[in-house]
C-alpha cells in the first residue's frame, strides 16, 4: 500500500491511467479512493488474496462508473451486484464468486447490464452460486463461459444449475451465441452431459422455458438418448457411405457396368450383348471418373460376392441415416412438448410432419423416370449406366408424332442435341433449328398437361443484323465478333430456334446459353443470367483454319476434345495430341504428306517457367524433330514467334531507335522467361537444315478485327500491336510462299496491304532475326 500512499500525494499522475490491476492481501483499502481520480479508467483488474472485504470496506471510491472491462475476484454475491450497479456500462464482466449466498439472502435489487457482449464465471461448486443469475438482466450475449473446480459428487448439482439457462433468460429473454463451459478437475458422467445438453438444446432453439424445472426428469433423460443415438447412427451411415464410395472408385468401366446390369436387366443385357468382360491384363478399359488405382478385384465377378458387397456397402447406410434421422426428430417432439407451450409444440410438430410426409411420397413414388432420346444404339449402354432409358429417334429422320408419344406424361423435357459442326451447314440447319422446331411441335401435340422444356442454346446467340445487347462491353463486342466470323452459321441457325421458341406459348419453357464447354470436373460455381461473354480468346490458329479450310485440307492439332467443335465448324479436321505428353513419333505421323505445318502454339503464361519451356521450347523442338523424321519430302514449317526475340544479353538490332530500346527493356523484364524460351526454339531451328522454315514475329496481339493492312520485315516495336485475324491472314499468305524460306519477319500494326508489305519483305530478305 506503500505505492498507492505515494500515488495519492501526487493525484495529477493518474489522469492518463487507462488500465489497472490491483491484488490486495490486507485489509488496508483507503489508499484505493486515490483512483477515483483516474476519469480515463477503463480496465479493472481487483483480487483480493484471501481478503474478502475490499468492495464492501473500502474500495467504493474506484471509478466504476466508465469500465468496459471488470475482472474481479474472490467477492460475495451481494458485493458483486452492489459493483455492478455501479458500472452497469461494463461490456466484458470476469467475475470469481466463492461464497455460498442463497438466492433468499440476496438484498440487492436487480442489476440491468444493457451493454455485456461476454461474461465469464468461475463458480467454485457452492449449490448456492448460480443465484447470482435471476438478478442480472442481459442483452444477447456474444460469448459465456461457465468455469467450475468443484471435485466432490454432492457438488455435480452445480452443473445442473448452470446448465439451466432459464434462470438466466427468464427476466429478459437473453440468448447465448457462443457457450463454452470447463471442468479443470472431474470428469462428466452421463447425468451431467444429458443435463448441460438439454440446457444446451434450449438456447439453440431460442426458446425460453416456462416453467423452471430444478430436477432432471426421465423425459429429458429420453430426449437425450434419441438424440445422442440418432447422431452417432447418421455419422455410421456417413462413414460407410465414405467406404462405400473409396470401394466404388476402384471399379472398372466394365466393373461398374455389370455390376448396374446385376441390380437392374441383367440378363436381358447379356443375351443381347453376349459380353465377355476380361479383368486380367493391363489392356482394360479405366473409367474417366476413376484413380489409377489397382483394380478392385483380378478375377470374375461372384454373383453372390457381389449381391453381399452391395447389401453391406450401400443398403445398410440408407436404413442406418434414415433411423438416426428419425431419431434425432423424435427427440426434437418430445422435448417441445415437454418443456414449451402447446402452440410452440404444435407447430413445430406440423413442420416436421410435413416435411416428412413430402420425403416419404417421394420415396414411394420411385426416383425420377428418365428417357434419353439417342440416334444410334452405340450409345445405348452408356445411356442405361446412368440409370436413364435409351429411346432410338432421330431428329433428322424421325416424325413429329413419335416425339410427341415419347413426351406424353414427361415433366420436363431437355434439348441439347446439335450437329457438332458435322455434315456442314446443311446438316447444322437440320439438327440445331429444324430438329429444335420439330421437338416444339412434339410439345404442342402432347395431350393434356404440356412438359416444360429447358433448352441449351449457346451465349451470343442473338440478331446478326442487330445491335449489341446493352449490357457488353468493348471487349464483349470484339469477342462477338470474331466468334460469328468463325461460328456464325452454327449462331445464326441456334438464334434461328431460340426466337422461335420466343413465340411459343402453349407450354413453359426455359433457355440456358452457356459459353465455351469444357470438359474438366465441375466446381460447382457459375455466372448466370446477363453475362460478359469476352473471357475466351479465338486463337490465331483456329482463325488462321477459317480462311485456308475451305480449299484446303487442313489438320488441326488440339490438346483437348473441348476444342473440337470449334475446329470442325471452321472447316479443319481436330486431331487430338499433346506437344508435352505425346511421343514425337506421334507427330511424325500426323505430318505425313502434309505440304506445310504451322506452329501457334504457347503455354499463355499457365502453369509458370517450366510449362513455358516444356510448350514453348521443348514442344517446338518436338516438332522440328518429327519433321525431319518425315519420309520422302519434308513439310515446310512456319513458325510464330514474337517480335524482339534476340539473345538476352545482345545489343539491341541497328536499326532500334531509343524508343525501340525503352520498349525491349519493359518487355523483357516483364515476360523474360517466354521471351528467353521463344529465342532458344528460334536460335534451334535456325541452325536446321533438313526442311524449309520461316518464322512470323508478331507484336503484341490484340481482338479487334483485322484491318487487313501491317508493317513487316525489320519493324520497330514501340508500337508493336497487331490483330489477331491480321496474323492470320499474313500465315494464309505464306502457305505457298516457298521463297520465303529462311526468314525471320516482324508482323506489326501499319497502313500497308498485307499482301503488299509481305511482299516487299520477301523480295528485300528483310531478316529481323538477331542471334
Amino acid at each position: 500500500m506503500k505505492a498507492i500512499r505515494e500515488l495519492a500525494d501526487v493525484k495529477g499522475r493518474l489522469v492518463a491511467l487507462e488500465r489497472l490491476y490491483v491484488t490486495s492481501s490486507t485489509g488496508d483499502t483507503t489508499p484505493f479512493e486515490v483512483f477515483g481520480l483516474a476519469p480515463r479508467l477503463r480496465f479493472l483488474h481487483i483480487t483480493a488474496k484471501g481478503y474478502k472485504h475490499i468492495v464492501w470496506d473500502g474500495a467504493s471510491g474506484l471509478p466504476w462508473k466508465g469500465l468496459a472491462t471488470l475482472v474481479i475476484d474472490e467477492r460475495h454475491t451481494d458485493e458483486l451486484l452492489s459493483v455492478l450497479a455501479d458500472c452497469q456500462d461494463v461490456d466484458h464482466l470476469d467475475a470469481l464468486i466463492s461464497d455460498d449466498t442463497c438466492p433468499a439472502e440476496i438484498i440487492r435489487p436487480i442489476v440491468q447490464l444493457a451493454n455485456l457482449r461476454s461474461l465469464s464465471l468461475a463458480l467454485p461448486g457452492v449449490p448456492g452460486v448460480p443465484a447470482v443469475l435471476p438478478k442480472l438482466i442481459l442483452p444477447t450475449l456474444a460469448q459465456m463461459s461457465c468455469t467450475t473446480t468443484s471435485t466432490t459428487h454432492c457438488r455435480q448439482d452445480l452443473w445442473h444449475a448452470s446448465a439451466r439457462f432459464d434462470m438466466l433468460v427468464s427476466p429478459s429473454g437473453c440468448a447465448v451465441r457462443d457457450l463454452g463451459v470447463d471442468d479443470d478437475v472431474k470428469r462428466l458422467d452421463a447425468r451431467d452431459l444429458a443435463t448441460f445438453l438439454a440446457g444446451t438444446q434450449a438456447q439453440v432453439m431460442s426458446l425460453s422455458i416456462s416453467t423452471p424445472k430444478d430436477q432432471e426428469t426421465a423425459t429429458l433423460r429420453a430426449v437425450n438418448a434419441l438424440f445422442l443415438s440418432g447422431l452417432i447412427l447418421d455419422l455410421m451411415a456417413a462413414f460407410l457411405s465414405y467406404l462405400t464410395s473409396q470401394w466404388l472408385r476402384r471399379l472398372t468401366k466394365a466393373e461398374v457396368l455389370e455390376l448396374e446390369m446385376a441390380f437392374n436387366d441383367r440378363q436381358d443385357f447379356l443375351a443381347k450383348k453376349n459380353l465377355d468382360l476380361e479383368r486380367k491384363g493391363a489392356d482394360r478399359p479405366i473409367a474417366r471418373t476413376s484413380y489409377l488405382n489397382a483394380p478392385a478385384h483380378s478375377h470374375r465377378w461372384n454373383d453372390k460376392l457381389v449381391e453381399i458387397c452391395f447389401a453391406i456397402s450401400l443398403v445398410i447406410s440408407m436404413p442406418l441415416l434414415a433411423f438416426g434421422s428419425l431419431c434425432m426428430v423424435v427427440g426434437i417432439i418430445i422435448y417441445t412438448w415437454s418443456q414449451h407451450p402447446t402452440v410452440v409444440a404444435s407447430i413445430v410438430t406440423g413442420i416436421f410432419t410435413v416435411n416428412i410426409s413430402l420425403f416419404l411420397a417421394k420415396i414411394i413414388g420411385g426416383q425420377n423416370s428418365v428417357k434419353s432420346i439417342i440416334r444410334t444404339r452405340e450409345h445405348e449402354a452408356d445411356i442405361k449406366a446412368v440409370s436413364s432409358h435409351p429411346l432410338l429417334l432421330s431428329l433428322e429422320d424421325s416424325p413429329v408424332s413419335d416425339f410427341t408419344k415419347a413426351f406424353e406424361g414427361a415433366d420436363v423435357i431437355y434439348f441439347s442435341a446439335g450437329a457438332g459442326g458435322k455434315g456442314g451447314s446443311e446438316r447444322t440447319k437440320k439438327v440445331d433449328y429444324e430438329g429444335a422446331v420439330k421437338t416444339f411441335d412434339a410439345i404442342e401435340g402432347v395431350s393434356g398437361k404440356k412438359p416444360r422444356l429447358v433448352l441449351v442454346s449457346a451465349v451470343d446467340v442473338r440478331d446478326p443484323g442487330g445491335e449489341f445487347p446493352s449490357h457488353y462491353d468493348d471487349a464483349d463486342k470484339e469477342t462477338s465478333k470474331r466468334s460469328w466470323e468463325v461460328l456464325g452459321d452454327y449462331k445464326r441457325w441456334k438464334y434461328e430456334a431460340d426466337k422461335n421458341l420466343f413465340k411459343r406459348s402453349t407450354f413453359p419453357w426455359t433457355i440456358v446459353r452457356p459459353g465455351t464447354l469444357t470438359d474438366d470436373e465441375g466446381k460447382g460455381t457459375a455466372e448466370i443470367g446477363k453475362t460478359h461473354i469476352s473471357n475466351s480468346k479465338i486463337s490465331i490458329s483456329l482463325l488462321l483454319a477459317k480462311i485456308i479450310g475451305p480449299k484446303n485440307s487442313v489438320q488441326s492439332v488440339i490438346r483437348t476434345k473441348e476444342q473440337e467443335a470449334d475446329i470442325i465448324a471452321a472447316s479443319a479436321k481436330p486431331l487430338l495430341l499433346d506437344l508435352e505428353n505425346s511421343p514425337k513419333s506421334e507427330f511424325t505421323k500426323a505430318f505425313e504428306g502434309v505440304d506445310v505445318v504451322y506452329f501457334s502454339a504457347g503455354a499463355g503464361g499457365k502453369g509458370g517457367p517450366e510449362r513455358t519451356k516444356k510448350i514453348d521450347y521443348e514442344g517446338a523442338l518436338k516438332v522440328y524433330d518429327a519433321i525431319e523424321d518425315v519420309s520422302g519430302k519434308k513439310p515446310r514449317l512456319v513458325l510464330v514467334s514474337a517480335v524482339d526475340v534476340r539473345a538476352p544479353d545482345s545489343e539491341p538490332p541497328s536499326y532500334y531507335d531509343d524508343a525501340d530500346k525503352e520498349t525491349s527493356k519493359k518487355v523483357w523484364a516483364v515476360i523474360g522467361n517466354y521471351m528467353k524460351w521463344k529465342y532458344e526454339a528460334d536460335k534451334d531451328l535456325w541452325k536446321r537444315t533438313k526442311f524449309q522454315w520461316t518464322i512470323i514475329r508478331p507484336g503484341g496481339l490484340s481482338d479487334e478485327p483485322g484491318e487487313g493492312t501491317a508493317t513487316i520485315g525489320k519493324t520497330h516495336i514501340s508500337k508493336s500491336t497487331i490483330r489477331r485475324q491480321d496474323v492470320a491472314e499474313i500465315l494464309a499468305l505464306l502457305l505457298d510462299r516457298e521463297d520465303a524460306a529462311g526468314l525471320a519477319l516482324n508482323a506489326i500494326g501499319g497502313k500497308t496491304a498485307i499482301s503488299d508489305a509481305l511482299n516487299e519483305a520477301i523480295e528485300k530478305k528483310d531478316n529481323a532475326f538477331w542471334g
